[in-house]
């Protein structure tokens, strides 16, 4: 082995072990770089991304900017003429106004952080300790499943100037899924389904009528899911059942 090699076997043993150091935690775990990325990387990436939208509304922040400058002009000019009042002979330079501006800024800024979590404990407290979420869930994706249904049954009108006679000639006709009857579409234990309230009946023109009912079970206990023709999704009582369905009949 020649002197040459001798000397570049430290050093190859040397990136070897940088190598193997650098990129192991990588292998054996991607997110173990995720935080020192966005603490170097990250925040040049979110000033980019505020860049982007604060570009078109330019007047607010250079205002802004702008008496933040007339600011610590002001306060050095007011700082040194207290100094000179008092007798004090040390001038005061600009760099110290803008550090203590910029400590009275964070100090704003911690103080805002602080209210916030103090807020977020004392709403904490007062919060249930556990919520059942999968029954809390349930009215919201009631609604939306609803609104899935609702873009068929618009198309099915347009098309036939008229609403389908079951929702099952409209899971036929248009071959969707037969999930999409389905309010509730829970894995384990029966599903609630929808239910038309205006079969074969032309499209309103108010928009306003009930078009799908279905009955759910949340956190609030049963409730009544409405459809209307608008789209629109209201949670009601169950004891407006009856209330809905002479609201629909009233339009037949």
């Amino acid at each position: 082995m020649s002197e040459d090699d001798e000397k570049r076997n430290p050093y190859l043993a040397l990136g070897w072990a940088i190598a193997v150091v650098v990129l192991l935690p990588a292998i054996v775990s991607p997110y173990l770089y995720e935080i020192p990325f966005r603490i170097l990387i990250g925040w040049a990436v979110h000033a980019m991304k505020l860049l982007s939208e604060i570009a078109p509304h330019g007047s607010t922040p250079l205002l802004s900017i702008g008496c933040l400058l007339v600011a610590i002009l002001l306060g050095h000019r007011l700082t040194n003429w207290f100094r000179r009042a008092r007798g004090i002979e040390s001038h005061w330079k600009p760099v110290h106004t803008v550090i203590a501006t910029t400590l009275l800024l964070l100090g704003a800024a911690a103080a805002i952080s602080l209210s916030g979590v103090a807020h977020q404990l004392a709403w904490l407290r007062s919060a249930p300790m556990i919520v059942d979420r999968s029954r809390a869930s349930e009215a919201s994706r009631a609604s939306f499943n609803a609104r899935q249904l609702w873009f068929p049954l618009v198309e099915y009108a347009e098309e036939h100037n008229r609403y389908p006679e079951t929702l099952k000639d409209l899971v036929r006709e248009q071959k969707l899924p037969a999930s999409i009857l389905q309010a509730t579409r829970s894995r384990s234990g029966p599903t609630d389904s929808f239910v038309l309230l205006l079969p074969g009946q032309e499209p309103g023109e108010s928009s306003n009528r009930p078009l799908v009912i279905a009955a759910i079970s949340d956190e609030k206990g049963n409730q009544l899911l409405v459809l209307r023709e608008s789209g629109e999704t209201q949670i009601l009582p169950v004891e407006k059942t009856d209330q809905i369905l002479r609201e629909a009949r009233a339009h037949e």
